[in-house]
């Protein structure tokens, strides 16, 4: 099992950001996304996630999330947080 951890810092407006170093801006993430949060169980134990996980996995990756990908690549392709 991989476990992804990042930090992310507030500034005051409405995004959290995260400073990412192969990506020269960073990332941002809504705020609304950390006012309340649900647990996921696996194996066992839960783990802190998103109240609406399937809201943000749709706002995150688009609509089109669940579509299994062919191949992996870029991954700063894969995802709308990307700050260019």
């Amino acid at each position: 099992m991989i476990i992804d951890i990042c930090f992310w810092n507030g500034k005051g407006d409405e995004f959290y950001y995260h400073y990412v170093p192969e990506v020269t801006k960073g990332r941002r993430q809504s705020k609304k996304w950390y006012n309340t949060h649900d647990y996921a169980i696996f194996h066992g134990k839960k783990y802190p996630t998103h109240a609406n996980i399937k809201e943000w996995l749709r706002e995150y990756f688009g609509d089109d999330w669940t579509t299994p990908k062919q191949s992996k690549g870029d991954w700063r392709l894969d995802v709308r947080d990307v700050i260019k």
